[in-house]
């Protein structure tokens, strides 16, 4: 079986002590199963502080966080004290794979980068080139015939990813021509409409509602053109990253209308902040794309929530 990656995978490394928002803060960190046999069969002092850390929920075992919401082991300097003195071989499964995702299909595997990490982020919206997928890996695990469904989704994807980077078009007729082929309904969402949908979703970081007052105060979507591309590419990545849940036609056009969602709030937010401040940098958008991914797409509630309100403008199949 193959697993494939977009052509900027390889660049991402973490930036540790230079991340502003760092994983270690503010998410639960859980611990696999090999890695706690690990932690088990450590002696010295740093394994029997490890363990007295640990704590286990109905989601499995995971650290105790500070009362700040640190990961305990998240020194001053914003390093991983378990790294520096044991080595990244210590170090749960989750703390070595984020912000890495991993989508299934039948036959190949597909990961990516989240955007929910700062660097991420701007790896993801800084490139100038074309988006498309190479071959990362493969390995002897059997692979099975694709299913119909997912032959469309990806089929039907890549029409999705050479429009949407046909760079004669504007971003809102390349996302016009995308919902004329696939005859979706128009639903391009107002200011109102997208804080609508928004605001009643789980909260993650409390602060996304200065973000959200923000957009109902001074935002719009009028055309951003210094930010095309990085807008394009924040298309692309809602689209690779979402579409593998397709499982019939209608949800396949629900989360395309889920990734165009996505642009016209961050948008949104960019736009009040150039109304409010005079400018969006791409430093800000990069920020306001990571906060939207982080709220967004880091809780399977808010996601399936705002997919299910699209699947909701089509008729049963």
């Amino acid at each position: 079986m193959k697993t494939y990656a977009p052509n900027y995978y390889g660049q991402f490394h973490c930036i540790a002590d230079k991340c502003r928002h760092s994983c270690c803060v503010g998410w639960d960190v859980y611990i696999d199963s090999d890695t706690v046999r690990k932690y088990n069969g450590l002696t010295d002092k740093l394994g029997k502080r490890i363990r007295s850390c640990l704590t286990e929920n109905d989601d499995g075992i995971c650290f105790s966080m500070t009362e700040d919401g640190r990961c305990p082991f998240l020194n001053d300097k914003g390093l991983c004290e378990i790294i520096i003195e044991k080595g990244d071989e210590y170090i749960s499964e989750i703390c070595s794979e984020h912000p890495r995702f991993y989508n299934e299909f039948s036959h190949r595997i597909e990961t990516g980068l989240g955007l929910s990490c700062e660097e991420c982020a701007r790896i993801i919206l800084s490139q100038a080139d074309k988006t498309f997928l190479g071959i990362l890996s493969v390995d002897d695990e059997e692979e099975w015939e694709p299913f119909e469904i997912e032959k469309y989704a990806l089929e039907s994807r890549d029409r999705i990813f050479d429009i949407l980077q046909n760079r004669d078009l504007s971003i809102e007729d390349r996302i016009g021509e995308v919902m004329r082929l696939f005859e979706m309904r128009e639903s391009t969402p107002d200011i109102n409409v997208i804080y609508k949908l928004l605001f009643p979703l789980e909260r993650l970081d409390p602060s996304f509602d200065s973000t959200l007052e923000d957009l109902v105060l001074y935002g719009s979507l009028l055309p951003i053109n210094e930010l095309e591309i990085p807008f394009e590419k924040l298309i692309l990545y809602f689209i690779y990253r979402h579409c593998y849940k397709a499982e019939t036609e209608t949800d396949f056009k629900a989360i395309v209308h889920f990734a165009f969602f996505g642009y016209y709030a961050v948008k949104g937010f960019c736009n009040a902040k150039i109304k409010k401040n005079g400018v969006c940098s791409f430093e800000t958008l990069c920020d306001l794309a990571r906060q939207y991914s982080a709220e967004i797409e880091y809780s399977e509630d808010n996601t399936s929530a705002l997919i299910d309100y699209f699947y909701d403008l089509y008729p049963l199949e």
